[in-house]
Protein backbone atom coordinates (compact mmCIF):
# COMPACT_ATOMS: atom_id res chain seq x y z
CA UNK A 1 0.00 0.00 0.00
CA UNK A 2 2.57 2.56 1.30
CA UNK A 3 4.46 1.51 -2.66
CA UNK A 4 1.16 2.67 -4.11
CA UNK A 5 0.98 6.00 -2.20
CA UNK A 6 4.37 6.80 -3.17
CA UNK A 7 3.51 5.82 -6.75
CA UNK A 8 1.10 8.54 -7.28
CA UNK A 9 2.31 11.00 -5.04
CA UNK A 10 5.08 10.88 -7.20
CA UNK A 11 3.11 11.07 -10.17
CA UNK A 12 0.75 14.16 -8.94
CA UNK A 13 4.57 15.82 -8.24
CA UNK A 14 5.66 15.62 -11.60
CA UNK A 15 2.00 16.39 -13.14
CA UNK A 16 2.13 19.48 -10.98
CA UNK A 17 5.96 20.56 -11.87
CA UNK A 18 4.70 19.75 -15.86
CA UNK A 19 1.94 22.05 -15.14
CA UNK A 20 4.30 25.01 -13.48
CA UNK A 21 6.73 24.69 -16.33
CA UNK A 22 3.93 25.23 -18.87
CA UNK A 23 2.71 28.46 -16.62
CA UNK A 24 6.50 29.80 -17.20
CA UNK A 25 7.64 30.85 -20.22
CA UNK A 26 11.81 31.37 -20.46
CA UNK A 27 13.19 33.38 -23.59
CA UNK A 28 16.14 34.54 -24.41
CA UNK A 29 16.93 37.77 -24.56
CA UNK A 30 19.35 40.17 -26.24
CA UNK A 31 20.48 43.58 -25.59
CA UNK A 32 20.55 45.57 -28.71
CA UNK A 33 21.45 49.24 -29.46
CA UNK A 34 20.47 49.49 -25.53
CA UNK A 35 16.72 47.91 -26.38
CA UNK A 36 15.31 44.69 -25.70
CA UNK A 37 15.01 41.91 -27.94
CA UNK A 38 13.39 38.78 -27.98
CA UNK A 39 11.78 36.19 -30.78
CA UNK A 40 8.16 36.51 -31.16
CA UNK A 41 6.06 34.09 -33.43
CA UNK A 42 4.15 35.44 -35.87
CA UNK A 43 1.50 32.86 -37.23
CA UNK A 44 4.23 30.34 -36.77
CA UNK A 45 7.22 32.50 -38.60
CA UNK A 46 9.36 33.43 -36.22
CA UNK A 47 10.52 37.53 -35.88
CA UNK A 48 12.87 39.71 -33.56
CA UNK A 49 10.55 41.75 -31.50
CA UNK A 50 11.53 45.04 -29.44
CA UNK A 51 9.88 44.98 -25.94
CA UNK A 52 8.18 48.47 -26.19
CA UNK A 53 5.40 48.87 -22.82
CA UNK A 54 5.65 52.71 -24.43
CA UNK A 55 4.08 51.42 -27.40
CA UNK A 56 0.60 50.68 -27.20
CA UNK A 57 -0.49 48.56 -30.55
CA UNK A 58 1.71 45.52 -31.23
CA UNK A 59 3.07 46.87 -34.73
CA UNK A 60 4.81 44.96 -37.35
CA UNK A 61 7.46 45.91 -39.68
CA UNK A 62 5.47 45.52 -43.14
CA UNK A 63 7.87 43.58 -44.98
CA UNK A 64 7.62 40.77 -42.18
CA UNK A 65 3.69 41.11 -42.26
CA UNK A 66 3.68 40.09 -45.85
CA UNK A 67 6.06 37.44 -45.43
CA UNK A 68 3.43 36.50 -42.56
CA UNK A 69 0.52 36.79 -45.06
CA UNK A 70 -1.28 38.84 -42.51
CA UNK A 71 -4.94 39.44 -43.37
CA UNK A 72 -5.13 43.01 -45.22
CA UNK A 73 -5.27 46.06 -43.54
CA UNK A 74 -8.64 47.23 -41.87
CA UNK A 75 -8.09 51.03 -41.87
CA UNK A 76 -6.05 53.50 -40.55
CA UNK A 77 -4.99 54.90 -37.01
CA UNK A 78 -3.91 58.61 -36.14
CA UNK A 79 -1.04 58.29 -33.32
CA UNK A 80 1.27 60.13 -31.93
CA UNK A 81 4.68 59.28 -31.72
CA UNK A 82 7.77 59.36 -29.74
CA UNK A 83 9.04 62.73 -31.01
CA UNK A 84 5.42 64.50 -30.55
CA UNK A 85 4.34 63.75 -34.60
CA UNK A 86 1.56 62.99 -35.78
CA UNK A 87 1.94 59.84 -37.45
CA UNK A 88 -0.80 57.87 -39.60
CA UNK A 89 -0.39 54.26 -39.19
CA UNK A 90 -2.27 51.23 -40.96
CA UNK A 91 -4.41 48.96 -39.01
CA UNK A 92 -4.89 44.94 -39.27
CA UNK A 93 -5.58 42.10 -37.16
CA UNK A 94 -2.78 39.08 -37.19
CA UNK A 95 -4.45 35.64 -36.60
CA UNK A 96 -1.56 34.06 -34.32
CA UNK A 97 1.21 36.36 -31.76
CA UNK A 98 2.81 33.36 -29.93
CA UNK A 99 5.68 34.00 -27.04
CA UNK A 100 6.87 30.34 -26.58
CA UNK A 101 3.44 28.34 -25.99
CA UNK A 102 1.70 31.42 -24.54
CA UNK A 103 -0.49 32.46 -27.63
CA UNK A 104 -2.65 35.68 -28.01
CA UNK A 105 -5.16 35.20 -31.44
CA UNK A 106 -6.93 37.41 -33.41
CA UNK A 107 -4.93 40.52 -32.50
CA UNK A 108 -4.89 44.02 -33.36
CA UNK A 109 -1.62 45.09 -35.14
CA UNK A 110 -0.65 48.34 -36.62
CA UNK A 111 2.05 47.96 -40.38
CA UNK A 112 4.76 50.15 -40.06
CA UNK A 113 8.22 50.83 -41.07
CA UNK A 114 10.92 49.89 -38.18
CA UNK A 115 13.77 51.09 -40.05
CA UNK A 116 11.94 55.12 -39.68
CA UNK A 117 13.50 54.23 -35.73
CA UNK A 118 16.11 51.80 -35.68
CA UNK A 119 18.04 53.53 -38.67
CA UNK A 120 19.44 50.51 -39.83
CA UNK A 121 19.12 47.45 -42.01
CA UNK A 122 21.77 45.13 -40.52
CA UNK A 123 19.67 43.73 -38.01
CA UNK A 124 16.17 42.52 -38.87
CA UNK A 125 13.74 44.15 -36.37
CA UNK A 126 10.60 42.72 -36.99
CA UNK A 127 8.56 44.95 -34.63
CA UNK A 128 7.53 46.13 -31.43
CA UNK A 129 5.18 43.79 -28.59
CA UNK A 130 2.94 46.92 -27.14
CA UNK A 131 0.95 46.57 -24.11
CA UNK A 132 -2.16 45.37 -25.56
CA UNK A 133 0.36 42.02 -25.09
CA UNK A 134 2.76 43.00 -22.24
CA UNK A 135 -0.38 43.82 -20.30
CA UNK A 136 -1.84 40.32 -20.58
CA UNK A 137 1.33 38.89 -18.36
CA UNK A 138 3.86 39.44 -15.78
CA UNK A 139 7.58 39.40 -16.84
CA UNK A 140 10.95 38.67 -15.19
CA UNK A 141 13.87 40.24 -16.94
CA UNK A 142 17.28 39.16 -15.60
CA UNK A 143 19.74 40.92 -17.82
CA UNK A 144 22.66 39.43 -16.29
CA UNK A 145 21.75 36.28 -17.32
CA UNK A 146 19.86 37.74 -20.51
CA UNK A 147 16.66 35.79 -20.17
CA UNK A 148 12.65 37.21 -19.64
CA UNK A 149 10.08 34.80 -17.64
CA UNK A 150 6.56 35.33 -18.48
CA UNK A 151 4.10 34.09 -16.88
CA UNK A 152 -0.30 34.05 -16.13
CA UNK A 153 0.96 34.46 -12.20
CA UNK A 154 2.65 37.40 -10.48
CA UNK A 155 6.64 36.72 -9.68
CA UNK A 156 7.03 36.98 -5.90
CA UNK A 157 10.57 37.78 -6.22
CA UNK A 158 12.57 40.12 -3.83
CA UNK A 159 13.26 43.30 -4.22
CA UNK A 160 12.63 47.06 -3.69
CA UNK A 161 8.48 47.28 -4.86
CA UNK A 162 7.42 50.13 -6.92
CA UNK A 163 3.23 50.33 -7.30
CA UNK A 164 2.21 51.74 -10.90
CA UNK A 165 -1.07 52.60 -12.94
CA UNK A 166 -2.09 51.40 -16.04
CA UNK A 167 -3.46 54.20 -18.15
CA UNK A 168 -7.15 53.97 -19.86
CA UNK A 169 -6.80 53.93 -23.77
CA UNK A 170 -2.89 54.16 -23.89
CA UNK A 171 -2.85 50.70 -21.79
CA UNK A 172 0.78 52.41 -20.77
CA UNK A 173 2.09 52.06 -17.20
CA UNK A 174 2.36 54.92 -15.09
CA UNK A 175 4.41 55.55 -11.71
CA UNK A 176 4.63 58.98 -9.46
CA UNK A 177 8.18 60.53 -9.37
CA UNK A 178 9.12 63.16 -7.17
CA UNK A 179 11.63 66.05 -8.62
CA UNK A 180 12.73 68.66 -6.12
CA UNK A 181 9.69 68.43 -3.97
CA UNK A 182 7.10 68.45 -7.11
CA UNK A 183 4.65 65.16 -8.15
CA UNK A 184 5.35 64.33 -11.28
CA UNK A 185 2.53 61.47 -12.96
CA UNK A 186 5.82 59.79 -15.61
CA UNK A 187 4.89 56.82 -18.17
CA UNK A 188 7.57 54.40 -18.29
CA UNK A 189 8.83 53.82 -21.60
CA UNK A 190 11.73 50.64 -22.35
CA UNK A 191 11.44 51.61 -26.12
CA UNK A 192 13.08 54.94 -25.11
CA UNK A 193 16.90 54.30 -25.70
CA UNK A 194 18.18 57.58 -24.71
CA UNK A 195 18.47 59.99 -21.70
CA UNK A 196 17.09 58.55 -18.15
CA UNK A 197 13.84 60.57 -18.22
CA UNK A 198 12.86 63.06 -20.82
CA UNK A 199 10.09 65.45 -20.07
CA UNK A 200 8.26 68.25 -22.44
CA UNK A 201 9.73 72.13 -21.69
CA UNK A 202 6.75 72.25 -19.06
CA UNK A 203 8.65 70.30 -16.95
CA UNK A 204 11.44 73.01 -16.96
CA UNK A 205 9.59 74.71 -14.10
CA UNK A 206 10.36 71.56 -11.94
CA UNK A 207 14.29 72.53 -12.16
CA UNK A 208 13.92 76.44 -11.71
CA UNK A 209 16.74 76.57 -9.32
CA UNK A 210 19.25 73.85 -11.15
CA UNK A 211 21.72 74.39 -13.84
CA UNK A 212 21.46 72.46 -16.98
CA UNK A 213 23.40 72.45 -20.84
CA UNK A 214 21.83 73.31 -23.84
CA UNK A 215 21.76 71.76 -27.14
CA UNK A 216 20.16 72.38 -30.56
CA UNK A 217 19.45 69.88 -33.59
CA UNK A 218 18.04 66.51 -33.98
CA UNK A 219 17.41 64.45 -30.71
CA UNK A 220 16.02 61.31 -31.42
CA UNK A 221 14.53 58.72 -33.82
CA UNK A 222 11.01 57.49 -33.72
CA UNK A 223 7.97 55.94 -35.91
CA UNK A 224 7.93 58.88 -37.77
CA UNK A 225 11.66 59.20 -38.32
CA UNK A 226 14.12 62.06 -37.09
CA UNK A 227 12.85 64.72 -34.92
CA UNK A 228 12.63 68.13 -36.01
CA UNK A 229 15.57 70.49 -34.90
CA UNK A 230 14.78 72.27 -31.15
CA UNK A 231 16.25 73.32 -28.38
CA UNK A 232 16.75 70.55 -25.53
CA UNK A 233 18.42 71.09 -21.92
CA UNK A 234 20.16 68.57 -19.83
CA UNK A 235 20.07 68.23 -15.83
CA UNK A 236 22.33 65.79 -14.23
CA UNK A 237 23.00 66.43 -11.19
CA UNK A 238 22.12 68.72 -7.50
CA UNK A 239 18.40 67.79 -7.65
CA UNK A 240 15.61 65.66 -5.56
CA UNK A 241 14.93 62.57 -7.12
CA UNK A 242 11.75 59.94 -5.94
CA UNK A 243 10.44 57.51 -7.70
CA UNK A 244 6.96 55.66 -5.84
CA UNK A 245 8.45 57.90 -2.50
CA UNK A 246 11.41 55.62 -2.54
CA UNK A 247 15.08 57.33 -3.09
CA UNK A 248 17.17 55.12 -5.09
CA UNK A 249 20.20 56.55 -4.10
CA UNK A 250 21.08 58.33 -7.61
CA UNK A 251 20.29 60.85 -10.18
CA UNK A 252 19.29 60.15 -14.01
CA UNK A 253 19.92 62.01 -16.19
CA UNK A 254 17.11 64.28 -17.25
CA UNK A 255 16.08 65.69 -21.20
CA UNK A 256 13.80 68.67 -21.64
CA UNK A 257 12.47 69.63 -24.45
CA UNK A 258 9.43 70.93 -26.52
CA UNK A 259 9.28 67.87 -29.09
CA UNK A 260 8.92 65.15 -25.76
CA UNK A 261 5.43 63.92 -24.72
CA UNK A 262 4.49 64.89 -21.51
CA UNK A 263 7.40 62.84 -18.91
CA UNK A 264 8.88 59.28 -20.08
CA UNK A 265 10.93 57.38 -17.56
CA UNK A 266 13.18 55.67 -20.55
CA UNK A 267 14.70 51.74 -20.06
CA UNK A 268 18.31 53.30 -19.10
CA UNK A 269 17.11 54.28 -15.76
CA UNK A 270 16.04 50.33 -15.29
CA UNK A 271 18.21 47.84 -17.19
CA UNK A 272 21.73 49.56 -16.53
CA UNK A 273 21.19 48.49 -13.24
CA UNK A 274 18.62 46.28 -12.22
CA UNK A 275 16.80 43.01 -13.24
CA UNK A 276 13.24 44.32 -13.17
CA UNK A 277 10.20 41.81 -12.46
CA UNK A 278 6.98 43.74 -13.98
CA UNK A 279 3.81 42.46 -12.19
CA UNK A 280 0.73 43.72 -14.67
CA UNK A 281 -1.74 41.70 -12.68
CA UNK A 282 -0.96 43.06 -9.31
CA UNK A 283 0.55 46.31 -10.73
CA UNK A 284 4.57 46.40 -8.87
CA UNK A 285 7.58 46.82 -10.69
CA UNK A 286 10.21 45.04 -8.50
CA UNK A 287 14.05 45.92 -8.68
CA UNK A 288 16.59 43.75 -7.76
CA UNK A 289 20.53 44.81 -8.39
CA UNK A 290 22.55 43.24 -10.60
CA UNK A 291 25.56 41.45 -10.39
CA UNK A 292 26.82 42.82 -13.20
CA UNK A 293 25.76 46.28 -13.93
CA UNK A 294 25.96 48.07 -17.50
CA UNK A 295 28.91 50.08 -18.05
CA UNK A 296 27.24 53.83 -17.85
CA UNK A 297 28.27 55.86 -21.29
CA UNK A 298 30.54 58.71 -20.46
CA UNK A 299 28.86 62.15 -19.21
CA UNK A 300 31.12 64.12 -21.43
CA UNK A 301 30.83 65.21 -25.20
CA UNK A 302 32.15 66.59 -28.60
CA UNK A 303 30.32 69.33 -28.68
CA UNK A 304 28.38 67.30 -31.74
CA UNK A 305 26.44 65.08 -33.19
CA UNK A 306 26.76 63.70 -37.09
CA UNK A 307 24.01 62.39 -39.12
CA UNK A 308 23.61 60.34 -41.99
CA UNK A 309 21.28 62.01 -44.54
CA UNK A 310 21.27 60.78 -48.18
CA UNK A 311 24.58 59.24 -48.03
CA UNK A 312 25.77 62.12 -46.72
CA UNK A 313 27.65 63.31 -43.34
CA UNK A 314 26.19 66.32 -41.81
CA UNK A 315 26.36 68.34 -37.93
CA UNK A 316 22.58 67.21 -36.69
CA UNK A 317 23.42 68.18 -33.40
CA UNK A 318 25.39 71.00 -31.77
CA UNK A 319 25.83 71.63 -27.50
CA UNK A 320 27.55 74.36 -25.48
CA UNK A 321 30.99 72.94 -25.13
CA UNK A 322 34.66 73.76 -25.48
CA UNK A 323 35.52 72.25 -28.45
CA UNK A 324 33.04 74.73 -30.54
CA UNK A 325 34.36 77.88 -29.17
CA UNK A 326 36.37 79.46 -32.17
CA UNK A 327 35.58 76.67 -34.90
CA UNK A 328 33.24 78.00 -37.51
CA UNK A 329 30.56 74.97 -37.71
CA UNK A 330 26.67 75.15 -38.32
CA UNK A 331 23.56 72.51 -38.02
CA UNK A 332 23.72 70.92 -41.48
CA UNK A 333 26.84 71.69 -42.27
CA UNK A 334 28.51 68.93 -44.83
CA UNK A 335 31.21 66.39 -42.93
CA UNK A 336 33.18 64.63 -45.78
CA UNK A 337 35.28 62.27 -43.09
CA UNK A 338 35.08 61.33 -39.27
CA UNK A 339 38.97 60.27 -38.51
CA UNK A 340 38.84 59.03 -41.57
CA UNK A 341 36.38 57.26 -42.23
CA UNK A 342 33.85 57.92 -44.76
CA UNK A 343 29.62 56.84 -45.06
CA UNK A 344 30.79 53.73 -47.32
CA UNK A 345 32.20 52.98 -43.84
CA UNK A 346 29.54 53.55 -41.94
CA UNK A 347 27.02 52.91 -43.70
CA UNK A 348 23.90 53.75 -41.76
CA UNK A 349 22.73 56.17 -38.63
CA UNK A 350 23.21 53.01 -36.22
CA UNK A 351 26.88 52.05 -37.14
CA UNK A 352 27.48 56.08 -37.62
CA UNK A 353 25.72 56.69 -33.64
CA UNK A 354 27.57 53.84 -32.25
CA UNK A 355 31.04 54.86 -33.86
CA UNK A 356 30.61 58.66 -31.94
CA UNK A 357 29.86 56.72 -28.59
CA UNK A 358 32.36 54.13 -28.50
CA UNK A 359 35.09 56.99 -29.34
CA UNK A 360 33.67 59.15 -26.79
CA UNK A 361 33.72 56.17 -24.08
CA UNK A 362 36.58 55.64 -24.84
CA UNK A 363 38.05 58.99 -25.18
CA UNK A 364 39.77 59.32 -28.22
CA UNK A 365 39.43 62.15 -30.12
CA UNK A 366 37.68 62.90 -32.59
CA UNK A 367 39.55 64.28 -36.24
CA UNK A 368 36.65 66.50 -38.79
CA UNK A 369 37.47 66.46 -42.30
CA UNK A 370 34.57 68.90 -43.49
CA UNK A 371 33.49 69.38 -47.04
CA UNK A 372 35.21 72.89 -48.02
CA UNK A 373 38.28 70.57 -46.78
CA UNK A 374 39.22 72.28 -43.15
CA UNK A 375 39.62 69.92 -40.62
CA UNK A 376 38.60 69.89 -36.86
CA UNK A 377 39.84 68.28 -34.25
CA UNK A 378 37.92 67.18 -30.90
CA UNK A 379 38.36 65.46 -27.68
CA UNK A 380 36.09 64.99 -25.00
CA UNK A 381 34.59 67.79 -23.04
CA UNK A 382 32.22 68.61 -20.50
CA UNK A 383 29.20 70.45 -21.49
CA UNK A 384 28.71 73.99 -20.43
CA UNK A 385 26.07 74.20 -17.90
CA UNK A 386 24.58 77.77 -17.29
Amino acid sequence: MSKIITVFALFFSLLSSGQAQKNVVRLPIEIWNEEILLKVMVNDIEGTFIWDNGFTITGIDSAFAEKCNLSKPKGKLLATDGNNKKVELVEGKCKKISLGTFEEKNTKIIVLNTYNFTQTKSKAIDGLIGTTIINEYNWYFNFDSSFVEISKKPFSNKGLELPFKIIGGSLNHQIDLTINGYEAPCRIDFGYNSDDIIMNIKGAAYFQNNKASEAYGITSFSVSGASQMDTSYIVKDNYTFKIANQNLGFLPKVSISPIHNNINLGNKFFINKFNVTINCKDKKYILSERKMPEKLNSDKSYGLKILLIDNKFYIGKLSLNPNIKDKKLALMQEVAEINGKTHKDLIDNYFLLKYQKDILNNNEKMVLKMANGTIYEFMPEYDEER
